[in-house]
């Protein structure tokens, strides 16, 4: 789900009325810790830096989101998507941006907090549902890295590993390469100007996570 598309469905749900969104949750979700949980999705926003050289996520977006999510969660209310769909929000890159890894960091941390509340919609009810997992591992596949001296994993073994787990979300194959147990497991081969492992080790986890 992109930042927009987020933005949309919570001003259409607000604009329509929906029953799941804009609802006090307060039978479900622990008034006592609303404010500890703002405050520290608050927190976690202005922790976000941008980039004196490069590319990252668009600060206008980021915030926004950020916005809307701290303004539910104040007020009790139920957001339109699911913890999964909030992890998977993807930004415009933008030159100046924040850095990508601060941002997901903070959304991972932020939907944990709404699903603890009872403040998330379930993914059988969110629009976008859990197949949002597919962009997600598109859009980390994209911010691998080849090493410039030294070695790293395999740039065209990693590609292809990555495009069956996008192959399984999207549908277009049955199962994926590997259990999801084991996804933290793999063992790439190595190769000069590989991609750095740790990027591609954080990803796999994160694959792991989702799933």
């Amino acid at each position: 789900m992109s930042a927009e598309d987020f933005l949309a469905e919570r001003e259409a749900a607000l604009k329509a009325g929906a029953p799941n969104f804009g609802r006090r949750a307060s039978q479900n979700a622990p008034v006592a810790g609303l404010g500890e949980a703002r405050d520290r999705i608050d927190q976690l926003r202005r922790q976000f830096q941008p980039r004196r050289f490069g590319t990252g996520y668009s600060p206008a977006q980021v915030d926004r989101c950020f916005d809307a999510i701290s303004r539910a969660v104040g007020q009790n209310q139920t957001l339109p998507v699911s913890a999964v769909a909030m992890v998977t929000t993807t930004f415009t890159i933008v030159p100046a941006g924040y850095f990508e890894a601060d941002v997901e960091a903070a959304l991972r941390e932020t939907a944990g907090l709404i699903r603890k509340l009872g403040l998330e919609k379930s993914a059988a009810e969110s629009p976008t549902g859990p197949d949002d997992r597919a962009e997600r591992v598109r859009a980390l596949a994209a911010t691998f890295q080849a090493r410039r001296f030294g070695a790293g994993y395999d740039i065209v073994e990693v590609d292809t590993f990555f495009r069956s787990i996008i192959d399984f979300l999207d549908r277009r194959r049955p199962r994926l390469p590997v259990p999801v147990d084991e996804l933290d497991r793999v063992h790439f081969a190595e190769t000069s100007q590989g991609y750095f492992n740790a990027e591609v080790d954080a990803a796999m986890r994160e694959i792991k996570g989702m799933l």
